[in-house]
């Protein structure tokens, strides 16, 4: 059984991206003379795009184009020059359509290729003639996946991007991950996180002032005269408390 024919776009991409403005304009069940009247452009310019659009997923339906929901945003995003917005929406299309995923692929196989066998192996998995109009659509895809940032060219090479080999999203080497997260504790309150705990004050143990204990045993004689006890508290008092204070 052949493989199903993959189609690209019979327009450059600055016509390209018009048509695509002007199906998030009209929004659903569009007309093909209606579209064609608020370009500006001839009804035979615009409908060979039609099977490439509707392929990526921009556009679905008949004879009347309705706009999906990825096409209204990327033709939101070209209307308004938001160039981000158009990055990850271009990826997305990119991802859902096999035909244009495998472009990227067979390039990163090869380790990149010049720009002429690119679109030469473009049209060839296309299963197109190498004909001027075929390689207008074929330089329209290649257009479509350095805005999407899946590829690069320069001097006449193309090579997969950065982003395409690592699979990830850029980070700035200089970038530092913020790991900031605020952990509840058993009670429901916040506790730190691991870059965010309280100092810790050590305990440092100060030993006491010395305390020095006097203790004087006095004995008072068993006798029943009184002026022995009255000589016995005159003379204690006059040796331990000289200044009269009385220990007060």
């Amino acid at each position: 059984m052949a493989a199903a024919q993959f189609r690209i776009p019979a327009s450059s991409v600055e016509e390209l991206r018009k048509i695509v403005k002007g199906y998030a304009h009209l929004g659903e069940n569009v007309e093909l003379p209606n579209l064609a009247r608020l370009l500006g452009l001839n009804k035979t310019v615009i409908s060979p795009n039609h099977p490439f659009l509707t392929e990526l997923g921009v556009i679905s339906g008949g004879k009347k184009k309705s706009v999906t929901a990825l096409g209204q945003r990327i033709g939101r995003a070209w209307e308004h020059d938001q160039k981000d917005e158009v990055q990850e929406v271009l990826r997305q299309l990119v991802g859902g359509n096999e035909a244009v995923s495998n472009l990227v692929t067979t390039l990163r196989l090869k380790g990149g290729m010049s720009t002429d066998e690119f679109s030469k192996h473009i049209l060839y998995a296309a299963g197109l003639p190498n004909s001027s109009r075929n390689r207008t659509g074929a330089r329209t895809v290649i257009d479509l996946l350095l805005e999407a940032g899946l590829i690069t060219e320069s001097d006449g090479n193309i090579a997969i991007s950065k982003v395409t080999a690592t699979g990830t999203s850029l980070q700035h080497s200089d970038a530092k991950p913020d790991i900031k997260q605020e952990l509840p504790t058993n009670n429901g309150s916040v506790s730190p996180t691991k870059n965010e705990m309280p100092p810790i004050i050590p305990k440092v143990n100060v030993p006491a002032a010395p305390v020095v204990s006097i203790n004087i045993e006095l004995k008072i004689p068993a006798t029943d005269n009184p002026d022995v006890y009255e000589n016995f508290f005159k003379s204690m008092k006059k040796h331990l408390w000289p200044d009269g204070t009385d220990g007060k």
